[in-house]
C-alpha cells in the first residue's frame, strides 16, 4: 500500500481551514485541517481525518513535511522548499544536476541553452550556448568546475564553468543524446544516445575509446556499477582509459532487454527478456541492481541469480523516468509526476516529494551532503524544484 496526498498540501496548511485529500489505493479520505493558537500564542494546526487516516506528526514550524498512517504503514510526505520557475522560462526542463558540493546547479531544456546557477537562489551565473535544438542531459564533472551537456546536435560539449566557454566538443553519436555517466574524475565517461549505442570516451582526446554496445534500438539508459567479479586483467587496456577495470555498464533499452557489459572488454555478462522496454536502471549495491519500465514497474536484481526479479513493484502507471541509488534506498522520479523514496529492504514508499501536480518529472538529482539527501527535480512544467 502506497499512500498520495495532495500535491499542494503545505499551501493549504498555512490556511485557516483547509481540506486536503489522501488516497492509498484502498481508502480516498479527507483531512480537515484547522489552526488555532496555543496557550503560548503559537500557530499549531489541528487535524481531523476520516476513512482510517491519521497524521501521525507535522512539522510546525516550516510546515515542511507530514506524517501519515494508514492500517499500520506511514508514510512521510515533503514539500519543496525552493521552487525555481524563471530557469528556463514556460519550457520543460530535460535534466538537472547539483554540483558535488550542492552550491551550484545546472540545468537544460528544449531551448538549446545550458543554465548554471546558484543552488540557494536560483540566479543564473552562467547561459552556455553553443547547442543546435533541443538539449537531454547535463552533468557535473567530479570537480563542480566543468560540466557536460548532449543533445538533438548528436555532439557532447563540455564547459568551463568559471570561464563560461566551451573547452571540447566530442562528436560520434548519430542521433539524440539521452545520457552520460562519469568514471572517475571524469578523464573517461560513457554516452547513451537513441542511435543504439554507448560509447566511452576520453574527454581529453575527445575521442571514442570504443563502443560498448551496438544495438538497431534506443538506448534509454545506461549507468554504471562496480563489480569485482569482473576482471579484464588479461586484456591490456587502451592507452586511452583508465579505472575501467571490474566495471559493468547497465543498459535499459527499446528491445525488452536488460543487459549488462564489461567496460573493459565489451563482453555482455547479461541480456535479460524483460516484459516491457526498459527506461531507466541503477546499481544498488555491487550486487543488486534495478530497473524501471514503461510501465512504471520497478524490479529488483540479485547479481547471483539473474534469472528473474527479486522482486517488481509498481505504484502507477507513469514511466519511470530516472532511479537513483544512496544506502539502501531508491529515489525514483515517474512521468506521473512522481518522485519518491523506495526502500529496497522493506519494499515500500518510505518518504514522498511533493509540489508538482501531473506534469512529467524527467530527470531527479540526488547529492548526499552534510549528514542529508538533497534532491533536485527537473519538471516539464517548466520548474526546478
Amino acid at each position: 500500500m502506497t499512500m498520495r496526498l495532495q500535491h499542494d498540501w503545505n499551501a493549504a496548511l498555512r490556511e485557516q481551514k483547509s481540506e486536503i485529500w489522501v488516497n492509498s489505493g484502498q481508502a480516498y479520505g479527507t483531512i480537515h485541517c484547522s489552526a488555532r493558537s496555543d496557550a503560548n500564542g503559537k500557530r499549531v494546526v489541528d487535524f481531523d481525518a476520516n476513512e482510517g487516516f491519521k497524521v501521525e506528526a507535522y512539522d510546525q514550524e516550516h510546515l515542511r513535511w507530514m506524517q501519515i498512517s494508514h492500517n499500520g504503514q506511514t508514510q512521510t510526505f515533503y514539500s519543496q522548499n525552493q521552487v525555481l520557475n524563471a530557469i528556463h522560462g514556460k519550457g520543460p526542463v530535460n535534466c538537472v544536476d547539483l554540483s558535488p558540493l550542492g552550491e551550484l546547479g545546472v540545468s537544460c531544456g528544449n531551448d538549446g541553452n545550458l543554465k548554471v546557477w546558484e543552488a540557494a537562489s536560483g540566479n543564473i551565473m552562467r547561459n552556455l550556448v553553443g547547442h543546435i535544438g533541443d538539449l537531454y542531459t547535463c552533468q557535473f564533472f567530479p570537480s563542480g568546475k566543468v560540466v557536460i551537456s548532449g543533445g538533438s546536435d548528436m555532439r557532447l560539449k563540455i564547459w568551463s564553468v568559471e570561464e563560461g566557454t566551451c573547452a571540447a566538443e566530442l562528436k560520434g553519436h548519430r542521433a539524440r543524446i539521452l545520457g552520460t555517466r562519469m568514471i572517475g574524475r571524469g578523464r573517461n565517461l560513457i554516452s547513451h544516445s537513441l542511435d543504439g549505442t554507448v560509447k566511452l570516451w576520453e574527454t581529453g582526446s575527445q575521442s571514442v575509446v570504443r563502443n560498448l554496445l551496438e544495438l538497431n534500438q534506443p538506448i534509454n539508459d545506461a549507468s554504471i556499477v562496480s563489480c569485482s567479479s569482473l576482471s579484464s586483467a588479461s586484456i591490456p587496456p587502451n592507452p586511452l582509459e583508465f579505472g575501467t577495470d571490474g566495471q559493468l555498464v547497465l543498459v535499459a533499452s527499446e528491445d525488452k532487454k536488460f543487459r549488462g557489459v564489461d567496460m573493459r572488454s565489451k563482453t555482455e555478462v547479461f541480456a535479460l527478456d524483460v516484459p516491457s522496454s526498459l527506461t531507466s536502471v541503477c546499481g544498488v549495491s555491487e550486487r543488486t541492481y534495478a530497473s524501471g519500465n514503461v510501465n512504471g514497474e520497478i524490479s529488483i536484481w540479485d547479481s547471483a541469480n539473474m534469472s528473474q526479479p527479486i522482486f517488481t513493484t509498481k505504484r502507477d502507471n507513469g514511466a519511470i523516468t530516472s532511479l537513483n541509488s544512496i544506502a539502501n534506498s531508491l529515489w525514483v522520479s515517474t512521468a506521473d509526476g512522481l518522485a519518491f523514496e523506495w526502500d529496497v529492504q522493506s519494499q515500500r514508499v518510505v518518504k514522498d516529494l511533493s509540489g508538482g501536480d501531473v506534469d512529467a518529472l524527467y530527470r531527479l538529482a540526488v547529492r548526499s551532503l552534510f549528514d542529508s539527501v538533497h534532491i533536485t527535480t527537473a519538471c516539464r512544467d517548466g520548474k526546478i524544484r
